[in-house]
């Protein structure tokens, strides 16, 4: 199981391991899309919103639906565990062989 300690304190702090709060999902849910490299829009498509309320979700300002997180594991293996709690036991290979890649993300 990938440990985000081993990237730094700093980015265990930003992702916000087991906190379910609106600011620390919309940095998990920001963050998986900076890692898969997709643009705002792109990710709207993705769960089903629109641009601007995807752009809402990612500012923190709403939590995003599980309707929505479904799309995110239906599509890219991530979890409502990851987003909603930070929770990295699900989170694909291929991701956390990103998120090694790019730690400053």
């Amino acid at each position: 199981m990938f440990e985000p300690m081993i990237l730094g304190e700093d980015f265990s702090t930003k992702m916000q391991t087991g906190r379910a709060t609106k600011a620390a999902t919309s940095r998990r849910i920001k963050f998986v899309r900076l890692v898969l490299g997709i643009t705002q829009e792109r990710m709207a498509e993705v769960i089903g919103t629109s641009t601007s309320n995807y752009q809402h979700i990612e500012r923190g300002h709403t939590f995003p639906q599980p309707p929505q997180v479904d799309r995110l594991l239906l599509n890219y293996g991530i979890d409502h565990n990851f987003i909603y709690h930070g929770d990295w036991s699900r989170v694909p290979a291929d991701i956390i062989e990103k998120i090694r890649e790019h730690p400053d993300l």
